[in-house]
């Protein structure tokens, strides 16, 4: 795992590099991109690349697809591809598959498979096609799939109101959040293990019974992170809202010194939720009736890979200041310091 992105503690290296290479096409600040293609490019050569860009880019412009599936890329696709095979067929990372799809595919079936040779042949779409076995574990890059930065920013900035209030059935945390399939939040996005036993929302006939579960085992509050669950809180969720409430008279005592603390709840349903947002709220105890929270969000492993989805142990290092430039980019505001010991 990677300490270094926006990049979330929990982001892998090929998270990193992907975010960074993405920040350094996009990014608004002229001199930080400048800085983060420095640094990507840098990480590159020192993976010690067997081929140069002249002979990857010779090797693609050759190829023009099946006559069912034509395969296209713009200048600036093939040079990025060309970077991105000089890592891939390298003496460090050793890959033996490298895809890419076509600019005109929807989605990232299919495409053209190079060798660790520069030897190549087409995986079909086609139903009846002659090859239609997508290499396991090859690296993959889907330049269709880029997000735009305003696709982006929009991801990155869900719509989100939180409140702590009194209600006739006593203290609760009212969280207003986007749909669950914006918050990436949704039972397709989890590898869901057919054994695990039915918890006790299951059997009240809750229909998010498997969210709230794992919400609940991978929450955490507080500075040391300890588990949300271990509170005996009670979590009602709905397609967009979250209601927090103790359930009894020994989690009201605990959950109000939370309260007073002014605690970060990090609300996460755990990494089988792939490309998830984590949601981040900071409490405060009611001066009245209500008072709104301070909240933030956090993006996790997967939320670029349906454009370049790579393995690697650990990604490029650049400085703090810059890794906090990218994260403010993405969440359109500066980032509370009390949430930064989450994200950065």
């Amino acid at each position: 795992m990677s300490d270094v992105g926006l990049l979330m503690p929990d982001f892998g290296g090929g998270d990193t590099f992907s975010t960074y290479l993405y920040a350094s096409r996009n990014h608004p600040n002229k001199k930080l991109r400048k800085r983060l293609f420095e640094a990507t490019t840098e990480w590159v050569e020192e993976a010690i690349p067997i081929f140069s860009a002249d002979q990857i880019c010779e090797a693609i412009s050759k190829e023009q697809g099946t006559v069912l599936e034509p395969f296209n890329l713009t200048a600036a696709d093939i040079e990025l591809a060309a970077m991105l095979m000089k890592m891939a067929f390298s003496q460090v990372y050793q890959q033996t598959r490298f895809r890419i799809v076509s600019r005109e595919t929807i989605g990232s079936d299919g495409g053209l498979v190079f060798t660790n040779n520069l030897k190549s042949y087409y995986v079909e779409r086609y139903a009846l096609g002659i090859n239609r076995t997508v290499p396991v574990d090859a690296w993959t890059f889907s330049p269709a799939n880029e997000p735009s930065a305003r696709e982006v920013a929009k991801l990155a900035r869900p719509k989100v109101k939180a409140s702590c209030k009194f209600s006739d059935e006593g203290m609760l945390i009212e969280i207003r959040i986007p749909a669950l399939n914006v918050m990436k939040w949704m039972p397709k996005n989890a590898e869901i293990n057919e054994n695990r036993n039915p918890g006790p929302e299951s059997r009240r006939g809750n229909t998010h019974s498997g969210l709230i579960r794992d919400i609940r085992k991978n929450s955490t509050i507080g500075p040391k992170k300890g588990p949300l669950g271990d509170l005996g809180l009670r979590i009602d969720l709905t397609e967009n809202q979250i209601v927090i409430a103790p359930k009894s008279p020994e989690s009201v005592v605990r959950f109000t010194a939370h309260l007073m603390k002014k605690s970060v709840i990090q609300l996460d349903p755990g990494p089988s939720y792939r490309g998830r947002m984590k949601l981040l709220i900071e409490l405060r105890p009611p001066a009245g009736q209500q008072v709104d929270l301070e909240y933030s969000t956090v993006f996790t492993e997967g939320v670029l890979e349906s454009w370049l989805d790579i393995e690697m142990d650990r990604g490029p290092y650049i400085e703090k200041k810059d890794r906090i430039e990218i994260l403010e980019w993405f969440t359109s505001k500066p980032i509370k310091q009390r949430f930064k010991e989450y994200q950065i």
